[in-house]
């Protein structure tokens, strides 16, 4: 009796193989990304949770507050979680990624030195440091000085959140925390390995020429409370003091916080923006907007006052000069000082 062997040849075997390779291709980089990415928010949630436990111990035992520098707060945490390594204002490439990708133009770390540029939103007055824990995860943070502890209550710290945000709310810190230590994607804002809370990082989409540098920050700033007469931030209203929510305010702050101003309009009167308007005036912006880049279909505030109510505007569709309440918010363009 004859007995028929099967086997496979040597063509159909390399064909099975090729086939493993492509499909391996298409899915292991998915696969990776997946597994990353839930190492990142699981490392997150582990991260924020022992921070809030840390915050939540100084805390109840009144040693949250009432430090002058980030230095002497960061010592006092050190007692409640492992820090292994800390460096100073001058030196936090030490301790962090010089430079922090974002979906904008990547962020030096050499250019977060103080509270002002790591939280443009709640200048502390004190020094950003950077700081490595025990768990690698490394970060920058800056101290509050201002900070109100209630050790009768979870007022100051709170943990709240799920596994993908920041679960800790503070009033005592701003901190950008980078789960991977130092190593890649150092990605802020991508939802990746840096996480931050009460950030708000220099990302300044500034363009140049002739020896004037704008800054096109569209709609990205905040009113000022211009009915608390005592507040750090009532400088920004003039004459203002009734809108509690006053973009105008809002838009000389953002400009000044990045460092820049809010223009002037280049016109004293309702109409057309004159063709010789000052180049450093909303109007001279107006008139080289295709060189700088800036739409023609958005209205921007100037640093120019009407009344306490009301204040200049331009709007970029025809160049008109005109007036606006304060408390509606539109497009502003900073230019530098």
């Amino acid at each position: 009796m004859k007995t028929n062997k099967h086997a496979f040849t040597l063509a159909e075997v390399l064909i099975t193989l090729a086939i493993i390779g492509v499909v391996a291709t298409m899915t292991i980089p998915t696969l990776m990304a997946d597994y990353n990415q839930k190492s990142w928010n699981t490392a997150s949630s582990v991260f924020n949770r022992r921070l809030g436990e840390a915050l939540a111990m100084m805390n109840s035992t009144s040693s949250l507050a009432g430090y002058n520098s980030t230095a002497d707060f960061v010592e006092e945490l050190s007692k409640h979680i492992k820090i292994v390594k800390t460096c100073d204002k001058n030196n936090l490439t030490d301790c962090f990624i010089a430079e922090i990708a974002t979906g904008a133009d990547p962020v030096k770390t050499s250019d977060l030195k103080t509270a002002k540029n790591l939280y443009f939103d709640g200048d502390y007055d004190t020094e950003t440091m950077g700081v490595m824990f025990g768990d690698g995860t490394s970060a920058l943070i800056a101290y509050n000085k201002n900070v109100i502890q209630d050790p009768l209550s979870n007022q100051v710290v709170r943990i709240t959140g799920n596994r993908d945000s920041v679960a800790v709310s503070t009033d005592a810190i701003s901190i950008l925390y980078d789960v991977n230590g130092l190593k890649s994607p150092n990605e802020y804002g991508t939802g990746k390995d840096i996480k931050g809370l009460n950030v708000e990082l220099n990302i300044v989409p500034t363009v140049c020429s002739n020896g004037l540098c704008i800054a096109n920050m569209g709609l990205n700033y905040k009113p000022v409370d211009c009915s608390d007469t005592t507040g750090k931030d009532y400088k920004y209203c003039a004459t203002s003091s009734a809108n509690a929510t006053d973009y105008w305010a809002g838009a000389k702050k953002k400009c000044a916080d990045i460092g820049m101003s809010l223009p002037s309009a280049g016109r004293t009167s309702y109409g057309d923006c004159p063709a010789d308007a000052a180049a450093n005036t909303l109007c001279g912006i107006y008139n080289n907007r295709t060189t700088f880049g800036v739409p023609a279909s958005n209205w921007y505030w100037t640093a120019s006052e009407y009344s306490a109510k009301v204040a200049w505007g331009i709007a970029f569709g025809r160049g008109a000069v005109s007036t606006y309440y304060k408390y509606d918010q539109y497009n502003i363009i900073c230019v530098d000082n």
